[in-house]
């Protein structure tokens, strides 16, 4: 696993962190974080000051003299963890560095396709429970084992979806991903019912619950974050869903994104 550090302004204070199996990023404990910070100047990022609030007020950092440390862990995406540290606006890819110089970006863009498709094979059998769903992997096992099965998972997802994006309709199949609705955990977790054909940018929005689905309604529900952009003309559409019952999302597992979607985004 690559452990990336990130360079805090005004002196020789240092964060650390790495990706997570989904694209994310988890900022480590001990890592420090600037004490005072500057808005943004990038939207996407606006509300970085009110995370850092929300972590001071958590317990997650404890100030010690001119800096805070980290106490436990805290994932995001990469852009909003270097800003999160940081303590002004910055783009993850260039900030989070390897020792030998080379940034978070050099190594995504380094990655075969292959290696981003991170799932595994679907149990067919009945509907998913998330709440039955056991940790099953070690962490360090996580992206290998979705990355040996994503091949056959996303393949049934094509299938069940006529090989369109369930909000878009998006039929461009280089970019169509299947996303997990709960978080991967092992084999239990990769149920067709557990999925969601998805194009690459909506699958990062879901998986950072900036977007979910209404359990009730399958409309789309968009956060204050995407206000003005593109992604924002989809809020309230229903997504698409298989003809065939048994293909269709957990309503379960919907249900617990959507509850934590509501949790991060109150109204």
């Amino acid at each position: 696993m690559d452990i990336y550090t990130a360079k805090i302004p005004g002196g020789n204070l240092t964060a650390n962190g790495h990706e997570t199996a989904d694209g994310g990023f988890r900022i480590l404990p001990g890592s420090t974080m600037r004490k005072d910070c500057v808005k943004a100047d990038d939207k996407r990022l606006a509300d970085f000051p009110g995370r850092r609030a929300e972590l001071i007020e958590n317990g997650v950092v404890e100030l010690r003299g001119d800096h805070y440390v980290f106490l436990t862990a805290h994932e995001c995406s990469p852009s909003m963890a270097a800003c999160i540290v940081r303590g002004n606006s910055s783009n993850g890819l260039d900030e989070w560095k390897l020792p030998d110089g080379r940034t978070l970006g050099d190594n995504r863009r380094g990655r075969t396709t292959a290696d981003r498709l991170l799932d595994d094979v679907a149990d067919l059998l009945d509907e998913y429970d998330p709440a039955t769903a056991k940790d099953t992997r070690e962490r360090i096992l996580i992206e290998k084992a979705r990355r040996d099965g994503q091949p056959k998972f996303r393949k049934q997802l094509l299938k069940a979806y006529n090989s369109k994006c369930a909000i878009t309709g998006n039929r461009i199949e280089a970019v169509l991903v299947a996303a997990h609705i709960d978080p991967y955990k092992g084999e239990e977790t990769n149920h067709i019912s557990n999925g969601l054909l998805l194009s690459s940018d909506w699958h990062t929005l879901f998986d950072r619950h900036l977007i979910t689905v209404d359990p009730e309604t399958l409309c789309l529900l968009t956060c204050l974050e995407l206000r003005g952009s593109i992604y924002e003309s989809y809020k309230d559409k229903r997504i698409t869903t298989p003809a065939k019952p048994s293909n269709r999302p957990s309503r379960k597992a919907l249900e617990q994104h959507y509850q934590t979607y509501l949790s991060l985004h109150p109204a």
